[in-house]
C-alpha cells in the first residue's frame, strides 16, 4: 500500500472518532435546550395562573371592602335608628315605597322639607342627620352637637 493510503485511512479514523466523541455532547446540548424551553414555557404558565389568581383576590377584596362599607353604612343608620334621629325613614318600607305619599304627607308628595309648616327648616335636616333631603349619614361630631 501506497504511503497516501495509509494517511487516508488515519485522517478518516481520527474523523470517526472525533465524531463519535462529538455527537454525544451534541445529543446532551440538544436535550438541554429542550429542556430550558420547556422549563420557560411552565414558567410562563406558571406566571399567568399567579396573575389570574392575584387579580381574582384583588376583585376578591375589592368586593370585600365594598361589603364592609355597605355593613359600615347600614350599622350607622341602626344607629341613627336607636338614637330617633331617622324616624322620617320609619314610613318607608323594606321595597322602598314611602307610605307616606299614600297619607297625603305632603314632605313625601312633593314638598320639601324645610317648606312643611311646624319645622324649623334646613337646620332640622341637620340635627336629623341628613342634608339636603339626602340620606347622608352625618359624623359622629355633628350628631353630638346641641340641638
Amino acid at each position: 500500500m501506497s504511503t497516501g493510503v495509509i494517511v487516508l485511512i488515519i485522517v478518516a479514523a481520527v474523523v470517526l472518532v472525533a465524531l463519535l466523541a462529538v455527537l454525544p455532547a451534541m445529543r446532551r446540548r440538544k436535550e438541554q435546550r429542550v429542556v430550558e424551553r420547556k422549563r420557560g414555557e411552565r414558567a410562563d404558565l406558571h406566571r399567568g395562573e399567579a396573575e389570574q389568581g392575584t387579580s381574582r383576590a384583588e376583585l376578591a377584596e375589592s368586593e370585600a371592602r365594598q361589603a364592609r362599607a355597605e355593613a359600615d353604612v347600614h350599622e350607622k343608620r341602626a344607629s341613627l335608628h336607636e338614637r330617633g334621629l331617622a324616624d322620617d325613614e320609619l314610613d318607608v318600607d323594606r321595597d322602598g315605597v314611602d307610605d307616606r305619599a299614600e297619607r297625603g304627607d305632603e314632605r313625601a308628595v312633593g314638598g320639601h322639607r324645610d317648606t312643611v309648616p311646624g319645622d324649623e327648616g334646613p337646620a332640622d335636616e341637620y340635627r336629623d342627620g341628613y342634608r339636603d333631603g339626602e340620606r347622608d349619614v352625618v359624623d359622629e361630631a355633628e350628631q353630638r352637637r346641641p340641638r
